[in-house]
């Protein structure tokens, strides 16, 4: 049988007790969206998932209980090889239940009498619910922003909840765009650490401080961190100093486009006497670190505070000359 569409096997009555079913989309989004519906469509009453070989030998003793009124019920199947995939169409797939099978490797033309469904994203129908989702939050998504998500949402395998936490999270903020998605949604560890140090030198408290807790998580050390941040100032320094943004002069190593350009747009927000007071700190918390008992979180949160705060009298970046 031909591959087929969802919204083309929604159309039309189930013919078969067995589907292959083949995911372009993450699972969150399959079971927090499509599979409602599957099981309206249906009619089942319960939804069990298998997930690998091991876990339907102890679910097919199902099957073995008597019962004068057996209840409609959904499998889906994950993580099995073909050859199981194919002993239960054979032997298990009769009413009242339904099999989802969801295959890595299949031989496709051992399948030619099977329903295969092929799941990719609707994208008009997401922006249709987002659209729905936004405006109870009163905000709205731009071009760029629904094209970040869609990106998202494929890579991090996120769900229509993530979604709604997403506009939760900037209510009444009117026009969402691609940097509101990529802060709420960006996982790779790089790119938040490349995010960091530009919230860092934007003096970004909020952005900072966000992107901050989710390196944590990551398990990034603070010490680490501190050095990272001590390099972004020294090129910062270099920059005052007239060593230019081509070459970290230090290192010896050529410096790419795009970190030079945020190194120059530091200098707009971090005075000279600024850098000299940013090593200061980074030294005095490196120094507590490495030699009292002090939590390095609590130290590095501490650096962050006064870095992203504007210059006054008495915070360790007061006045100076420029």
């Amino acid at each position: 049988m031909a591959k087929e569409t969802f919204r083309e096997w929604w159309s039309r009555n189930p013919a078969s007790r067995f589907f292959l079913f083949e995911l372009k989309v993450g699972k969150k989004l399959f079971e927090e969206w499509y599979l409602p519906l599957i099981v309206k469509k249906l009619a089942v009453k319960k939804v069990i998932q298998v997930e690998g070989e091991e876990e339907w030998k102890e679910k097919k003793t199902l099957f073995l209980l008597p019962s004068l009124f057996p209840e409609a019920m959904l499998f889906l199947l994950w993580g099995i090889s073909e050859k199981t995939a194919w002993e239960i169409k054979e032997k298990f797939s009769v009413p009242p239940f339904f099999f989802f099978a969801f295959l890595r490797k299949v031989e496709e033309r051992k399948w030619n009498d099977v329903p295969w469904v092929v799941i990719e994203p609707d994208e008009q129908a997401l922006r249709k619910i987002w659209y729905s989702r936004a405006q109870k939050f009163d905000v709205s998504l731009s071009k760029a922003g629904e094209k970040k998500l869609f990106h998202f949402l494929e890579r991090y395998d996120l769900g229509m909840s993530d979604v709604e936490d997403f506009f939760a999270y900037f209510a009444g903020q009117k026009e969402l765009g691609g940097e509101e998605v990529a802060f709420f949604f960006e996982r790779d560890e790089k790119v938040l650490l490349f995010r960091f140090l530009d919230a860092l030198g934007k003096r970004d408290k909020t952005g900072a401080f966000h992107y901050l807790q989710m390196l944590w998580r990551a398990d990034f050390s603070p010490s680490w961190l501190i050095a990272q941040i001590a390099r972004r100032f020294r090129l910062l320094l270099q920059v005052y100093e007239g060593g230019g943004t081509t070459h970290d002069l230090w290192q010896g190593k050529e410096l790419h486009p795009f970190e030079a350009e945020k190194i120059e747009a530091m200098k707009e927000k971090y005075r000279l006497p600024e850098v000299h007071q940013a090593f200061t700190l980074l030294r005095t918390a490196d120094r507590l670190i490495k030699t009292q008992s002090i939590d390095p979180k609590i130290v590095l949160a501490r650096v962050i505070e006064e870095m992203t705060t504007p210059p006054a009298p008495g915070s360790a970046f007061g006045p100076g000359e420029t």
